[in-house]
């Protein structure tokens, strides 16, 4: 076979919201397609890379599925071993490489943040400490206050704050 290819591939990574920056708290999934106006490699049309504190492994090298599918399942990978998983807080990038057969190249990169830190408890500005049971609240209206926040290199912010008002029956001595 002879073609004459000038075009490098095309590289979509596949996610919900559609970005390439995200945070989680859990392992994840990479997917995406790659396809090529001649044919992709045989071998190796895909790797995928990822870095984390300055090491760098080959998570996965592989080829498509026929409809130009990919998928590397249970990341991140610890950086001594790419078949185990790891959960380590940090920032993860993953550079996804595909490859074809005239071994013209295209390449996009995604990072994960993985947050194992919960966020600090929730301090309670109103009512006061001193302020309990039936006494907590004076009036007919009142505002609740407080705040909360997740801090650090590597924080993820908080997602949801949850709280509960019981009845004046409850509340009572």
């Amino acid at each position: 076979d002879f073609c004459f290819d000038k075009t490098k591939p095309t590289l979509k990574i596949t996610t919900e919201d559609g970005k390439l920056e995200w945070a989680t708290g859990d392992y994840f999934d990479l997917t995406g397609t790659a396809r090529d106006t001649w044919t992709l490699a045989d071998s190796e049309s895909i790797t995928v890379i990822q870095t984390h504190n300055g090491n760098e492994i080959k998570v996965f090298t592989g080829t498509t599925l026929e409809d130009g599918t990919w998928s590397v399942s249970d990341l991140p990978r610890d950086e001594s071993n790419e078949k185990v998983e790891t959960i380590e807080t940090g920032v993860y990038s993953y550079t996804i490489i595909a490859r074809d057969k005239a071994d013209k190249t295209t390449e996009t990169t995604v990072k994960v943040n993985i947050d194992k830190h919960a966020p600090e408890k929730p301090t309670i500005l109103t009512p006061g400490a001193d302020a309990t049971k039936i006494n907590a609240i004076t009036s007919k209206t009142f505002r609740f206050s407080g705040n909360t926040m997740d801090e650090g290199e590597e924080a993820t912010g908080v997602n949801r704050i949850e709280y509960s008002i019981e009845t004046r029956s409850e509340a009572a001595e």
